[in-house]
């Protein structure tokens, strides 16, 4: 499959998500647990969609600066609905009883939160480590301007971006998925099986 042919199936995929979440409602309780992870979970979906617009528009710098993004909003929010205690919640959210602490400040990696969603889920969680274990450092390096990122952008000592067709593939394969996995997490806040089910197959359709 060519590039532009993984930008238009992206796309479908994003009308798809956009059709299928319209509407869709949650019950937010006392600690806002469901309204905090469903926002990181949106927010993450957005991402997915910016990735499309820029590899679209050969923006190929910021699009990889957003899979650290990405999966951060992920993780941040499955986090939150699976694990965070009721005084993390009060503190991510700046209560009164937490004024000394800097606003919606976790002082948690990403890694502790993964291996804290992993505790959680068992064996189901396994992916979410193999991801941070193989490209967090990658992630760091584009999101934070680092040398991997800025050699991208010579050929020779030409200022001529380097950004190879397989590469923004990869990008956008890598996109796709987590656009799904933010969707099914999102129909699992709101306690709807069939569209979480739903993803589970698109994502499964294409192992």
């Amino acid at each position: 499959m060519s590039l532009i042919e993984k930008i238009a199936e992206s796309k479908n995929l994003l009308q798809w998500i956009d059709a299928e979440t319209a509407g869709l409602t949650f019950r937010i309780d006392e600690t806002e647990r469901s309204k905090v992870a469903m926002g990181c979970f949106f927010v993450s979906r957005q991402h997915c969609a910016a990735v499309v617009l820029l590899v679209e528009h050969k923006q190929y710098a910021s699009a990889n600066a957003f899979r650290r993004l990405i999966l951060e909003a992920l993780i941040r929010g499955e986090w939150f609905f699976r694990c965070a205690t009721e005084e993390e919640l009060k503190k991510f959210k700046g209560f009164k009883e937490f004024k000394k602490d800097k606003k919606d400040k976790l002082d948690l990696s990403l890694w502790k939160l993964v291996r804290a969603i992993e505790k959680r889920l068992g064996d189901r969680g396994g992916i979410r480590f193999e991801i941070i274990n193989d490209q967090l450092q990658m992630m760091h390096d584009f999101v934070h301007t680092g040398y991997h990122q800025l050699e991208k952008q010579f050929s020779g000592d030409d200022i001529e971006p380097t950004y190879t067709e397989d590469e923004m593939g990869e990008l956008l394969i890598s996109t796709y998925n987590f656009a799904l996995i933010s969707t099914g997490l999102m129909a699992e806040v709101a306690g709807n099986t069939e569209l979480r089910d739903k993803t589970a197959e698109r994502i499964h359709g294409r192992d």
